[in-house]
């Protein structure tokens, strides 16, 4: 009983701020390492300085295989496609399979940076289960197909 008169509370909160502090720390370092380098990539575009400075080359080397890398822009070239895909399904109830996988070629053709990207198999599916909506029956090795050029 005697433990619990020797410790004040202004020691035992700032103890366990001190824990605090060093587990949020940890969860931050553990869980949101890419958030973190992502927030410190904008900075830098930015002009602002960070405590980190490396060359562009080596960052690209270092974060070309991640699965975090996928820029701004390929993301709104994805969001356009996808509404490039379903207006044009969506327009064209009626349209026969062979001039519906001629128009959408030409729209894949269109985003060529999108064709070796994660993305690829999502739009692919996409575009599957869009024209399975209006019969007009394209098949994954078909839709394959329509990558190339």
């Amino acid at each position: 009983m005697d433990m619990f008169k020797t410790i004040s509370w202004a020691q035992y909160l700032l103890a366990v701020a001190g824990i605090a502090v060093f587990y949020y720390i940890y969860i931050g370092l553990r869980y949101y390492v890419f958030d973190v380098k992502t927030l410190m990539n904008r900075r830098r575009k930015a002009g602002l300085k960070t405590f980190n400075e490396k060359d562009e080359a080596e960052e690209k080397t270092e974060t070309s295989g991640s699965l975090y890398e996928a820029s701004e822009d390929t993301i709104d070239q994805v969001e356009l496609l996808v509404s490039e895909i379903r207006s044009l399904i969506a327009q064209n109830p009626g349209m026969d399979g062979s001039s519906l996988r001629n128009t959408l070629k030409a729209l894949l053709n269109g985003h060529p940076q999108l064709k070796d990207s994660s993305y690829r198999d999502a739009i692919n599916d996409l575009i599957i289960s869009e024209s399975d909506k209006h019969e007009a029956g394209i098949d994954p090795t078909e839709v394959d197909g329509l990558w190339a050029s």
